[in-house]
């Protein structure tokens, strides 16, 4: 099933990505390229990723990529336990005064691909873009959990879908249909995240 979901210009975005940019501000943060990084400024696509992962206080779910915590936060107000993995130091330091408050939450200071992976319920996270190939890759190929919700660049996305002779359809796609199983939920305007870049991604569940 894959939902294409319109964008809708709100009050509650603006009030999200003002936070956002206090928050960056705040700590003389500045969105590394190199690392790929992207915050959610949408809280529809947070409730959304909430609502497709179908939380519960017994799951233990596993976030690649806190970044300033926003996801983090929802997930720990539903969850039984929140592993919330970053690799940048300067957002470890966000994270750490945000979520001082939740006993349900432990942050680890690393990078996802060259750390062993923990047995979790459920993986949800808006993906660095950077690593998309290499995490899903490393999810399915060594993690232990039901299942995942990802948001992934809207190309990367076609990819893991694609039809066998298309030219999408690549060792990723055969690799996913033999060890995962991959569902399209929808696409996600590219202004839903900042830095704002002209480039749609997709929520997908393995």
């Amino acid at each position: 099933m894959i939902m294409f979901v319109p964008y809708m210009f709100n009050l509650r975005k603006l009030s999200l990505l003002h936070e956002t940019k206090q928050i960056l501000k705040m700590f003389n943060i500045k969105p590394k390229k190199s690392l790929g990084q992207n915050f959610v400024v949408s809280s529809a696509l947070i409730r959304d990723l909430i609502k497709f992962s179908s939380l519960s206080n017994k799951d233990l779910v596993l976030e690649i990529g806190a970044g300033i915590g926003t996801l983090t936060i929802e997930l720990a107000r539903m969850a039984r336990k929140v592993i919330a993995v970053e690799i940048d130091k300067k957002l470890i330091e966000v994270l750490k005064w945000r979520l001082k408050e939740f006993e349900n939450v432990e942050i680890i200071h690393g990078d996802i691909l060259a750390m062993k992976l923990p047995e979790v319920d459920k993986v949800v996270s808006n993906l660095p873009f950077n690593i998309s190939s290499p995490v899903t890759f490393k999810l399915i190929e060594e993690a232990s959990f039901r299942f995942a919700v990802l948001t992934y660049q809207k190309e990367f996305a076609e990819r893991m879908v694609a039809q066998p002779g298309s030219p999408n359809y690549g060792r990723l796609t055969v690799a996913l249909n033999l060890l995962a199983g991959v569902e399209g939920l929808y696409i996600q305007s590219c202004r839903d995240f900042t830095p704002f870049k002209m480039q749609e991604r997709k929520m997908s569940k393995l």
